[in-house]
């Protein structure tokens, strides 16, 4: 005897609410994903977009492998606390922002959410003249803060202003390259409070200004491996009031005013407004620079070019 179900269609529904990224992964209550989950799908450049937009406003952990280039991307806003995306290329896969478009940004975190780039290269090289802004955006005025982390094989390049911004929250930096910005490669700018960038690994070169910028107040900038060099002025660059410069003995190369891939100016620049808290390593000895120390100067406020010069190592 063969009996049939008394839901038509049962098997049919749940074979294609399966393709859903939810389906077998939400409660009835919240419509959430289930803790734990892990939601990952390949997904091509045209799907790219109409992706971002699903997953955006449901918490969980999502992995999207990107399987082609995505040119003149509009930009997304990450906002919702518990959503965590991991988006990884095959270390070519690109994605450029529209170059008509007011600003250069293409992802904006904030609010509790997370971002996890790897083998991914981001870029704008547009003609027209946006408003002051970065390839990623980390936080924001208001006080919301988001995560960024940067992995190996992601490129990260805005040939207008800056590379990535952080007004409030974490960034951290493990692997990757952030180059050729016309500003600054990574920068926690003025007004901010709450921001930090940690950089373990990688590169930051090539910077119109500085590799690093930190302003602010209450901000903090750590530095234990990777390499900031070519820069057009310092390698680093600190204003406080309140803010905490960490650069670890025996992590990391700045870069000084000295070889190919020297900072011009230098390796360090601080301007002190305020108290600022420095935890240094050592500036090893470069010939023909002697004066490798980078001190505050009589007058507090700030060191005179070329008086950091040398590497940090």
């Amino acid at each position: 005897m063969t009996r049939k179900s008394i839901f038509p269609g049962t098997a049919v529904c749940l074979a294609v609410l399966s393709l859903a990224f939810t389906a077998c992964a939400t409660s009835q209550a919240g419509g959430e994903v289930i803790p734990g989950e892990v939601i990952t799908r390949n997904v091509t450049a045209a799907d790219f977009g109409s992706t971002l937009e699903e997953i955006k406003n449901k918490p969980g952990e999502y992995v999207i492998n990107l399987t082609g280039d995505v040119i003149d991307y509009p930009g997304i806003i990450f906002e919702r606390s518990r959503v965590k995306i991991t988006l990884k290329g095959t270390g070519t896969n690109k994605i450029t922002k529209k170059s008509d478009m007011s600003y250069t940004t293409i992802f904006t975190v904030r609010n509790g959410a997370t971002l996890i780039l790897e083998n991914i290269q981001l870029y704008y090289t547009g003609n027209t003249n946006p408003e002051r802004s970065a390839i990623v955006q980390v936080g924001s005025n208001s006080g919301t803060s988001g995560n960024l982390e940067i992995r190996d094989g992601v490129t990260i390049s805005n040939e207008i202003y800056h590379g990535v911004a952080v007004n409030k929250g974490t960034v951290t930096m493990s692997g990757g390259t952030i180059e050729d910005c016309g500003v600054c490669g990574m920068l926690i700018p003025r007004g901010t409070s709450g921001a930090s960038f940690t950089m373990t690994g990688g590169i930051i070169r090539n910077s119109g200004e500085s590799g690093v910028f930190m302003a602010g107040t209450g901000n903090s900038v750590t530095i234990s491996g990777g390499t900031i060099s070519g820069n057009r002025m310092w390698g680093v660059n600190f204003i406080g009031p309140n803010n905490a410069f960490t650069k670890t003995a025996a992590g990391g190369i700045i870069n000084g005013n000295s070889g190919d891939n020297r900072n011009i100016d230098g390796a360090v620049g601080i301007s002190k407004f305020g108290d600022m808290t420095l935890i240094l390593g050592r500036l090893s000895t470069v010939a023909g620079n002697e004066n490798l120390e980078a001190k505050m100067n009589s007058s507090g406020i700030g060191i005179t070019k070329g008086s950091a010069q040398g590497n940090w190592d």
